[in-house]
């Protein structure tokens, strides 16, 4: 069994695993559906009956979020291997290798420089040096260690990704309801956020593959290596000669030294690059939606405002100019009343009694009236038997009365 196998492993379980879970998604997206509907009604009958746009936008919210809910549980797996292969498609064309992501990379790669410190001499005399030969033992060791290390984070990443992607479908099922859509939102940043993991562990290979065959071309100048023959034993039976490549000058310790440095620290940094990467996703599609929903209620609600202050302050510049015309008019009117009375006061007449002669054109007095004394009306021709009676003159333009005060007292008894 290889690491590669388990991996493999992992993809099958993660599939049966994302068909096992899908009806349970399925019931529970039915039943937010059912609230989301409610909470429309609701909301409609209690105050947005006056708004139809803000009913209208959660209609087309509820359409697309149960629409997409529903196509990505159907599809959880296929569609989740989808996303982590573009990345993965990605990271294949950076590290120029036609092979996916595997642990075995990281340790080929660490082989090949084992392989250097494995067959070079621990002394140019023909006794070795202990000291020496523990050195490269130990340095041996902790390559394998770390490179081991960085191969496992990977593998991880790979397994979690496998596993999680059809179970984790079940968290799709919240998103078409205003009250648990938030509990979605984290299911799809999860899974672009491993999918950069993935893209980072890909340039993090291609960086160790390149400094790797630097540091086995620096090891392999200093070594000097050369073909010899080395003794094959076997149990029962003679040692034999085998053909191989072994160096023939030591390395030196401040050599061991410094490619033990230069090791750890591409561990650590290979460990650290692929989760900034991953840290770059921050808030999902999801919450980008609900950000334009409030952006949108806010410009219906400051757009009524506004529009309500306009037409105060348009029917408030509409009385002031009605009241500025009134006063223009009272103006006029007084201007021509007092032209008058300065006419009156030039002809000598007082101001309260008529003249000796009516307006020009009339045959007498003021409205119409004769000159001189009253005209007494015909019998029974008054509209009433006593006071201020009225009485119609053939020819004269309104009603005349007999005297000028009225006694209101005598009109009360009647």
């Amino acid at each position: 069994m290889t690491p590669q196998s388990i991996i493999d492993a992992f993809f099958n379980i993660g599939e049966l695993l994302a068909g096992q879970m899908q009806p349970y998604a399925i019931h529970l997206w039915g039943l937010l559906v059912l609230v989301e509907i409610a909470t429309i009604a609701i909301s409609y009958m209690i105050g947005d009956s006056d708004n139809p746009p803000a009913v209208g936008w959660s209609i087309v919210r509820l359409l697309f979020t149960a629409g997409f809910g529903y196509w990505w549980i159907t599809s959880s797996f296929t569609l989740g291997t989808t996303v982590i292969g573009s990345f993965d498609q990605i990271g294949r064309n950076l590290a120029n290798g036609p092979g996916g992501l595997a642990p075995s990379q990281f340790f080929d790669t660490a082989i090949r420089i084992v392989k250097i410190l494995w067959s070079a001499p621990s002394s140019s005399r023909l006794l070795p040096s202990i000291g020496l030969d523990i050195l490269e033992g130990l340095l041996i060791i902790a390559i394998m260690i770390m490179m081991g290390f960085l191969g496992a984070a990977a593998a991880f990443s790979l397994i979690a990704t496998m596993t999680i992607i059809g179970p984790g479908s079940i968290f799709v099922s919240f998103m078409p309801c205003r009250f648990t859509s938030s509990l979605s939102e984290n299911y799809f940043i999860w899974l672009v956020r491993t999918g950069a993991l993935l893209l980072g562990f890909y340039v993090v290979l291609r960086v160790i593959q390149d400094l790797a065959a630097k540091w086995y071309a620096s090891l392999n100048g200093i070594c000097a290596p050369v073909s010899t023959l080395l003794p094959l034993t076997s149990l029962g039976a003679p040692p034999s000669a085998v053909p191989a490549i072994a160096c023939s000058t030591p390395i030196g310790v401040n050599d061991l030294i410094t490619l033990f440095f230069c090791m750890l620290m591409m561990t650590i940094v290979g460990i650290g690059l692929p989760w900034i990467l991953a840290s770059m996703a921050g808030n999902g599609v999801h919450l980008g939606l609900e950000n334009l929903a409030s952006a949108k209620y806010l410009a219906s609600g400051g757009a009524k405002h506004l529009s309500n202050a306009i037409t105060s302050l348009s029917h408030r510049i509409s009385q002031m100019t009605q009241n500025s015309q009134q006063q223009s008019t009272l103006n006029q009117r007084m201007a021509a009343g007092a032209a008058a009375a300065a006419t009156m006061n030039s002809s000598g007449a007082s101001p309260g009694s008529p003249g000796p002669s009516g307006p020009p054109g009339s045959s007498g007095g003021w409205n119409g009236r004769p000159a001189g004394p009253p005209i007494a009306p015909p019998p029974n021709s008054g509209s009433g038997n006593g006071g201020a009676a009225l009485g119609y003159y053939p020819g004269r333009p309104g009603a005349q009365t007999r005297a000028e005060a009225v006694d209101i007292t005598k009109l009360q008894k009647r």
